[in-house]
């Protein structure tokens, strides 16, 4: 059996990244269960997408233009 790479897709993950980003864009507005529905997917399907987001902006976030947190007077 040969495994091939492809450059749409990640891993191990059952949808391609333009999907899951897509999805995850669409489950800001709606609801998981909503997204679903409206894309004929599974609830799973949304949730591991918005995990996906999540992960990759969190890879990708720079915090060195911050300086101080805390609430000011």
């Amino acid at each position: 059996m040969v495994v091939e790479e492809v450059p749409w897709g990640d891993g191990k993950h059952q949808l391609t990244r333009a999907y899951m980003l897509f999805l995850a864009r669409w489950a800001r507005k709606l609801s998981s269960k909503e997204t679903a529905e409206a894309f004929h997917t599974s609830w799973d399907q949304v949730c591991g997408a918005v995990e996906y987001a999540v992960g990759r902006d969190l890879e990708h976030r720079t915090l060195e233009s911050i300086r101080a947190t805390g609430t000011f007077p």
